[in-house]
């Protein structure tokens, strides 16, 4: 799964296997900057990840470039490790997972003025919010939480608990937390 970004004056690509900046289907560079221009300024990158193990040995995972005949996925599969730290086969969880959810910092100003409104008293949402207020469905399906039942943890995505009470509720004026005035979460 493949989502455009744009940031200030680029077009940018992100996938959610780990693959940036690059069309891996058609084989063309991902970084368009200016957006629009024919130019390019990056073909491709990707994450390398390295560690040591309990025996002290260096395992990495780190893709080149993903071929279309490997489905596009090499070393990194899109969704949450399970809770004993082995990634899902289940393929619920791999089509749930393999997106990219886009949140920008307007989108999140909004919800929380309109959430802001409805606590103030001397607010009014039909004049601040004309023709209504409908919380955008990136806020909406936020991946807050993972499906216990299929062995995920309960915290995934980052949020603010306006309410402290540790559930995702973008209804009760909770939202994504990030940095930025736009983000990708893979």
């Amino acid at each position: 799964m493949a989502d455009i970004l744009l940031l200030y004056d680029a077009t940018v690509q992100v996938n959610s296997n780990g693959l940036l900046f690059n069309n891996y289907g058609n084989g063309l560079p991902g970084y368009e900057t200016p957006s629009l221009s024919g130019n390019h300024t990056l073909f491709g990158a990707s994450l390398w990840v390295s560690g040591l193990d309990s025996d002290d040995n260096l395992r990495t995972a780190a893709i080149t470039f993903c071929q279309e005949h490997s489905g596009g996925f090499c070393e990194f599969y899109p969704g949450p490790l399970t809770t004993d730290g082995t990634a899902s086969a289940d393929p619920t969880v791999f089509g749930e997972y393999n997106r990219i959810w886009t949140i920008s910092r307007h989108q999140i100003e909004a919800h929380i003025n309109y959430y802001t409104c409805l606590e103030d008293p001397t607010c009014d949402t039909d004049t601040e919010f004309p023709g209504g207020y409908y919380i955008p469905i990136q806020i909406n399906n936020w991946p807050a939480h993972g499906d216990a039942d299929l062995n995920l943890p309960y915290n995934l995505a980052p949020f603010v608990d306006v309410n402290g009470d540790g559930v995702y509720q973008p209804d009760a004026g909770d939202y994504p937390s990030f940095p930025g005035d736009e983000a990708p979460y893979i």
